[in-house]
């Protein structure tokens, strides 16, 4: 067996070697085999190894401790390291084995991150060790040693190890030797350093001074004067010509020599300091004058601080104020530019002194600089009442608003507000003089500081005045913020609207003005969106809320302006006008008569997109002029002329007459306007003169010819309506007639052939009042046999019948009225009972179909549904249903899981899950099974048989397989799972669950591209689930899957139908919703091993301890096990009740019977009466006819006091050891950003179904494929890239297609290509969407020339504004001549810096991070030593690679500076080979960086990435401020500009 898996582990299948050993029980023989060949494993297939044998009962803990040593090893994180090493080390301790390899490499790995004390704490469990292991753990000691700068105990630990070295390899040893000349520099550098002294007071002062200026490039040989051991000097030279190597790469031997030259560096600089000092005349710092200069001898400047006796500040508390404002700076200035800049903290002065005479000017030049800010400097208090206030006063007069009133206000040029509270006491710690009463400021926790600058001297009093009443005033200011967005059809262009914002600033400088980039509304017609924010600091004291109210609604509208151009159209034609208003103004719907009136005239106000509203302009200016309005009358009978001018909106009965006459023409409006005398006045609007005799004499002859007047005496309207079942208003506008009355006489005006109809009724409707007619109304539901039934009595009208009058009214309501109510009663009967009989004759086919096909076959094919109506009996109903109801949801990003409580077949997605549980005979299955299948058709029933038949074959325990309907179904594809009978007598259990779910969706995942899926609940042929816990199991695993980075499945349905298992799978989602976070993973003692509690279990112990921790007093608790968990403990047989314990093999008897009170069954083992559950369980199982079975089944308590913690069977009273480890969960939700939204019970419409219904089930199906055809027909399959777009926008962009699209087919992924489905007449909306994205996505800069490459470099004109903002930033720190700038024009890479920079605007929007415009933008140096910059902006991928950079003093990044004299030192030198033009010039890059927020960090080699919360690190070297991007966040650099300089 073992040469069996040593074959499979030959062909590297870790994975299946493990099954294997699993499956041969030879667990520990290959734990042996795998942890030999280790180091012939991948990392990741280490690593699996290693847990495998740690999480394995059956291996021996020798291996484990191996394996614990083994997975630290290959770990990344040093914690984890940590973590695993001391696994390894306890292992050894306890059970004697080997602790070497765990010791050192924790030593190790404390050493890496300088936890010295920790290092040397380790040693003290070195007696076991022996050999190599001894003397490298004396060295790992003797390191930790020097790093505390402890020599004597370093040198002690270094002769300990060198003399086992020496005894076990000899003195000729080539490590030995190492060992041996190390130690000997440690001495030597040691009696070095016992020659010197200095005071803990000067010491402190002078290393403050070291450290400043440590690192700062200069010539070697000018340190060369602090190394009296030559040694060490050299150890120098070499070192500083590999400054850029990392810590980590560095051998032992060169990481102390390295330390030894720091230290030396530190004492040497020390002891010049010192002796210097010494020299210096003490009295000379008593004197009181403001400034003081020696003569070159000492070359010595003195600054002596004074204090502030106009608002009492002493010269010690504004020596502390100024400290971390203005000293700390010159300080690190005085270091880089090598000067000796002294702080006296007992007299108050700011010494400065050169280091030699060529520096002497330069020093002087210095301390003038010190002067000058030290005279102009004046601190200002106020004290607040509270801390709280204090805070608050200082955050408002922070504000940007605020602040630059302030300083306009008191007129400050440069100044700085902090509290006392922000004193940082790290300022102080070498000044011991400041540092006590430092920390009592700091204490003042009210008062709030102004430390301000001034050009001239002021009156301190009268600031200190002005200063309190602007605090005490901005107690009343309040932030007003008004929030809009403005919704555009364009992308604005911003070279246009930004220039607009700014000047606009400038004019309301008191509110700020926020307006965003544009962002993408997907989807949306209007598919661009401006966020934009007006603040305002208003003083409550002075100003009104409406008053500013009023303020910021005038500048919303200056900015809707900005965007929204405006075009005015001015009309003093009155004729125009009339056009306009009456006519023309119809077809430009944007803004419904577009104009106001001014006096006589009419301006017509267009805004919106500039290229639109100047195309609108031309359109509408050339309608005016080529459309006219003509007035003509038309003689009509002069009764007619009366009535007409005396009523009211009679042109309306008209309009739909003129209006078909109007259509016509083509573009024409014709509207009666008045009465005059005889006349009838009517406008024409028309655009063709020619036309208006040829309307006349139609209008003649269709309408004025034929408009006739009827008189009707002894009429009641009244009974008119009623006749013909119609209202008043219904009646007028069918007949389109004016009627009118005067006295008695009704007057009906009207077209000839509806007063033919009305004068029918009218005669009608008297004889029936005369004869006294009854009236009974019957409504027909259904259109198809009312329209039969008109048809009847139509053929039947040639029979006269006197004594019933049948009417069929437009509504589908059939009148009757007759003499005789018993005939009338008798003929309603008989057309009840023939609409029954016809009702029982329809027949229908229900289509369920996709909604966005239903509704676009209801839209676009009215007519074909009225004619089949009319011509063929047939109609189609539409109908908006309940689809289902939405119970609860699980939200993740742009993922749900919803439960819903529906029939899965009627849920519109792209598959559903068909669950086929096989019983032990094969032949039945659950009802929903057979559901689906029946609504699969025939087809699939075929190809389902043809499924379980061939599984049948095999020994699988499941198969899935996947049917796919056409496109005219409301889902695409039905997936199979099969399960065999033995598979499916575990269905309820964990890891069939898992089985199951793993397998369906990885099959998903390599086999379809699917959005959405709708799933049931696993279930058996009976029906019935067992418990919560294997719900709460399958729930869980299809979270993990859904909500899994690689799945493509965006919504998951849960459908169930029976209210009971919704309530259940509600009650699940809320107890995982609560998202359980063990404290502790507990484990049992199993032999010599420990296993661990699963997470119920480990649940309940948790909180049992917690209660424990909590009281002090022992806690007992009894373990609930669900009936499922394996492994079983017993067997269980309902046929001859009896129940076996699986370990013991000891059989006890099942006593059955039933509670007489409640007739419920009883269950009895050992005379003990079962609990609830387990009677439940059985009688579920008894009524699955599931008599033999398998149940988890112990009585286990936890017992917790302060001895220890362990678990005792109740029945046997033996007890096992309990451990506990940091929380290691086996079964969690994937992602912990999930958001539940329980009991939501909203009710789902959707309109997916329609209804075929005619007397012929054949002509059903034939109008059904006839739409099918209609809907095909009109259909297209497109191609569509997807656009580089940003995560948020391509989920937009997704769900965008999925609400046009019928199917996609294809991942949607950025970069690649997909099919789609869609209506034709989405085709060229959807082509505009992906028109506007890309060119959203790939916005290229305006000043960008076109080209069709990918990569061009432009030459830039000396006399171009670009080129010469370029040169004066290079001018600002360099005195170089600039040759020629290049603009870079790379596609791809602008590309990634759009996407790039987009995915960080959008974590800073989800974070409420706001970057300010420096952050979001601004422009750096970068230079490139080794090789010309092309390599990085010619790239077709990637412009920037820290793979290729060196280590530099904020570690391995890609570094900018914002000096263009700093990166000249790093800029490549052209050859004849690169540029002839250009040889022998430099050339660098002036690069678009995107920093956003930048972290200040002290200089280390070790940073590899900025800290949380912070986008890029930055720090201040030789007189630039430096930015560091790293490795994930190069792609927010674009290389703008090539600068050839010399």
């Amino acid at each position: 067996m073992l040469q069996q898996v040593l074959r499979i582990l030959q062909e590297d299948q870790i994975p299946q070697s493990l099954q294997k050993f699993e499956q041969f029980k030879i667990q520990n023989d290959g734990a042996k085999v795998l942890l030999e060949r280790a180091n012939t494993l991948s990392q990741s297939d280490t690593e699996m190894v290693c847990r495998w044998i740690i999480n394995s009962i059956e291996i021996s803990l020798e291996n484990k401790c191996l394996a614990y040593n083994l997975l630290g090893c290959i770990l990344d994180d040093d914690d984890e390291k940590i973590e695993n090493f001391r696994h390894a080390f306890n292992l050894a301790i306890k059970n004697n084995f080997d602790i070497s390899n765990p010791l050192i490499n924790i030593q190790k790995v404390y050493l890496r991150q300088q936890k010295y004390e920790k290092v040397i704490n380790c040693f003290k469990y070195s007696a076991p060790l022996q050999g190599q292991y001894k003397i490298e753990a004396l060295q790992n000691v003797a390191e930790a040693y020097l790093g505390l700068k402890q020599i004597v105990q370093c040198i002690d630990s270094s002769k300990k190890a060198y003399k086992v070295s020496k005894s076990l390899f000899g003195i000729n040893d080539s490590k030995t030797k190492e060992m041996g000349e190390n130690l000997q520099l440690m001495i030597n550098n040691d009696n070095l350093r016992q020659t010197r002294y200095l005071s803990n007071q000067k010491q402190n002062h002078a290393r403050r001074q070291i450290y400043n200026c440590y690192g700062v490039g200069s010539q070697v040989d000018k340190r060369r004067s602090l190394f009296k051991n030559q040694q060490l000097f050299e150890v120098y030279r070499k070192r500083s010509n590999t400054a850029n190597q990392t810590k980590v790469g560095f051998s032992r031997t060169e990481r102390i020599k390295n330390k030894l030259l720091d230290l030396s560096m530190e004492e040497q600089k020390l002891q010049i300091i010192h002796n210097n000092e010494e020299k210096e005349d003490e009295n000379q710092f008593k004197t009181q004058g403001a400034t003081q200069r020696k003569g070159p001898k000492n070359n010595l400047h003195i600054y002596q601080l004074k204090s502030q006796n106009e608002n009492n500040i002493s010269q010690q508390d504004k020596m502390i104020y100024i400290q971390g404002y203005l000293i700390q700076q010159f300080l690190i200035e005085s270091a880089q530019k090598e000067i000796n800049f002294r702080v006296d903290d007992k007299l108050f002065q700011y010494q400065i002194r050169s280091k030699s005479v060529q520096k002497e000017t330069e020093t002087f030049e210095f301390f003038q600089k010190i002067q000058r800010a030290l005279d102009q400097v004046t601190i200002f208090l106020f004290t607040c009442q509270s801390q709280q206030e204090a805070i608050k006063i200082v955050t408002i007069l922070r504000q940007d608003k605020i602040n630059k009133q302030f300083s306009l206000q008191l007129n400050l040029q440069e100044f700085e507000l902090i509290l006392s509270s922000e004193i940082d006491l790290n300022d102080f710690q070498c000044y011991s003089n400041l540092q006590k009463q430092a920390s009592k400021l700091k204490s003042n926790i009210c008062q709030i500081i102004l430390i301000a600058r001034f050009a001239l001297s002021v009156n301190i009093e009268s600031m200190q005045l002005q200063f309190l009443e602007f605090a005490n005033n901005s107690k009343y200011f309040q932030l007003f913020k008004e929030q809009f967005q403005i919704i555009l059809g364009f992308n604005p262009d911003a070279n246009i609207i930004d220039p607009k914002i700014k000047q606009l600033q400038l004019r309301e400088e008191q509110f700020e003005i926020i307006v965003s980039q544009p962002q993408l509304k997907i989807g949306s017609k209007m598919m661009f969106a401006v966020d934009c924010t007006i603040q305002f600091w208003m003083n409550t004291k002075t100003q009104t809320i409406n008053e500013v109210e009023q303020k910021v609604m005038n500048i919303k509208g200056q900015i809707n302006q900005i965007f929204f151009s405006s075009l005015k159209l001015v009309l003093n034609d009155s004729n125009q006008i009339k056009v306009w208003q009456n006519f023309l103004y119809q077809f430009y719907q944007n803004n419904p008569k577009e104009g106001f009136n001014i006096n006589t005239e009419l301006v017509i106000d267009l805004k919106g997109e500039p290229n639109l509203i100047d195309e609108k302009y031309k359109l509408i200016e050339q309608d005016l002029k080529e459309f006219q309005c003509k007035r003509m009358s038309f003689q009509v009978q002069e009764n007619i002329a009366k009535i007409l001018s005396e009523k009211q909106q009679y042109e309306k009965r008209f309009k739909s007459s003129l209006g078909i006459i109007a259509q016509s023409i083509g573009k024409c409006l014709i509207q009666i306007v008045g009465v005059k005398d005889s006349n009838i006045e009517v406008d024409i609007y028309i655009n063709d003169e020619t036309k208006f005799e040829n309307i006349s004499k139609q209008l003649q002859q269709e309408f004025f010819s034929e408009l006739n007047h009827h008189v009707e005496k002894n009429l009641e309207i009244k009974d008119l309506y009623t006749f013909i079942g119609l209202s008043k208003e219904q009646f007028l506008e069918q007949y389109q007639v004016v009627v009118s009355k005067c006295q008695k006489e009704y007057h009906f005006i009207s077209l000839n052939q509806y007063l033919d109809q009305i004068k029918i009724i009218i005669i009608n409707t008297q004889k029936y009042k005369k004869e006294n007619r009854k009236t009974k109304i019957l409504e027909c539901p259904n259109i198809l046999v009312f329209n039969l039934l008109k048809e009847q009595q139509i053929q039947q009208s040639s029979i006269p019948n006197d004594d019933i009058q049948i009417i069929y009214s437009q509504n589908q309501k059939i009148i009757l009225q007759g003499i005789n109510e018993q005939e009338l009663g008798n003929k309603l009967k008989s057309i009840s009972q023939s609409i029954q009989q016809l009702e029982n004759q329809l027949t229908s086919i229900t289509c369920t179909f996709q909604e966005k096909q239903v509704k676009f076959f209801e839209k676009h094919f009215k007519q074909y549904c009225n004619n089949l109506e009319n011509d063929r009996k047939a109609s189609i109903k539409f109908h908006k249903k309940i689809n289902y109801s939405l119970i609860s949801q699980v939200l993740n990003s742009s993922k749900s899981l919803q439960l819903v409580q529906t029939n899965v077949i009627l849920l519109e997605c792209d598959a559903i899950v068909n669950f086929i549980i096989q019983s032990e005979d094969k032949t039945t299955m659950s009802d929903l099974s057979k559901r689906i299948i029946d609504f699969g058709g025939q087809i699939y029933q075929k190809s389902v048989l043809n499924q379980i038949k061939n599984f049948n074959k095999t020994q699988k325990q499941f198969d899935i397989n996947t049917y796919e309907f056409s496109s005219f179904r409301n889902i695409h594809y039905i997936i199979n799972v099969v399960t065999s009978p033995q598979f499916t007598k575990n269905i309820y259990h964990y890891e069939t669950i898992k089985q199951i779910l793993d397998g369906l969706f990885l099959h998903i995942k390599d086999s379809l591209d699917i959005r959405s899926l709708a799933m049931t609940i696993l279930d058996d042929t009976e029906n019935q689930y067992s418990d919560n816990y294997s719900l709460e199991i399958y729930l869980k695993t299809i979270i993990n899957h859904l909500f899994n980075d690689n799945q493509t499945i965006k919504k998951v349905y849960l459908a169930e139908e029976k209210n009971s298992r919704i309530v259940q799978m509600n009650s699940i989602l809320l107890n995982i919703s609560k998202c359980y976070q063990p404290k502790y993973q507990w484990q049992w003692q199993h032999y010599n091993a420990f296993v661990n509690y699963d997470e119920d279990a480990n649940k309940q112990i948790d909180e049992a301890y917690e209660r424990f921790l909590q009281s002090g007093q022992e806690t007992i608790i009894q373990l609930k096990f669900p009936l499922e968990k394996k492994p079983s403990t017993h067997f269980v047989d309902l046929q001859s009740f009896t129940i076996k314990d699986l370990s013991s093999q000891i059989e006890y008897e099942i006593v059955h019977n039933k509670n007489i009170q409640n007739n419920q069954d009883r269950y009895f083992i050992n005379n003990k009466l079962l609990n609830e559950d387990l009677i439940q369980y059985f009688n579920a199982m008894k009524k699955k006819n599931h008599l033999q079975f398998e149940i988890f089944w112990k009585n286990l308590n936890v017992v917790i006091n302060n001895q220890r913690i362990f678990q005792m069977n109740n029945e046997t009273q033996y007890q096992r050891a309990i451990q506990k480890l940091p929380s290691q969960q086996e079964i969690k939700v994937a992602n912990q950003q999930i958001a539940y939204q329980l009991s939501i019970n909203s009710n789902q419409e959707s309109q997916n179904q329609f209804q075929i219904e005619s007397f012929n089930q054949n002509l059903n199906k034939n109008i059904l494929k006839e739409i099918k055809q209609f809907l095909e027909s009109s259909t297209i399959k497109l191609k569509v890239d997807i656009p580089q777009i940003s995560e948020k926008n391509l989920n937009s962009f997704c769900q965008y297609l999925e609400t046009i699209a019928q199917k996609i087919i294809g991942k949607i992924i950025q970069g690649q290509q997909i099919q789609i489905v869609i209506f034709k007449n989405k085709q060229q909306k959807l082509l505009n969407q992906l028109e506007q994205i890309k060119n959203f996505a790939s916005y290229y800069p305006k000043k960008w020339i076109k080209q069709e490459e990918n990569y061009i470099k432009v030459p830039l004109q000396c006399n171009s504004k670009e080129y010469n903002k370029i040169i004066g930033e290079f001018k600002k720190t360099d005195i170089g001549k600039i040759k020629a700038i290049f603009r870079i024009q790379n596609k791809t890479l602008w590309n990634n810096y759009i996407i790039e920079r987009n995915k960080l605007f959008e974590i800073c929007e989800k974070q409420n991070k706001n970057l300010l415009p420096i952050e979001k933008k601004r422009y750096l140096w970068h230079g490139v030593s080794s090789q010309h910059p092309k390599v990085i902006y010619t790239s077709l991928a990637e412009a920037f690679d820290v793979t290729f950079s060196k280590v530099g003093l904020w570690g391995q990044g890609i570094y900018f500076a914002e000096n263009a004299s700093y990166s000249r030192n790093y800029s490549y030198k052209l050859t004849n080979e690169d540029d002839s033009k250009y040889a022998n010039n430099l050339v660098f890059l002036y690069c678009l960086v995107t920093t956003g927020k930048a972290e200040k960090k002290i200089q280390s080699v070790d940073i590899r990435k900025p800290s949380e919360g912070y986008d890029s690190v930055t720090g201040l070297t030789r007189g630039s401020n430096i930015f560091v991007l790293y490795q994930m966040h190069v792609r927010r650099v674009y290389p703008a500009y090539e600068v050839i300089f010399s």
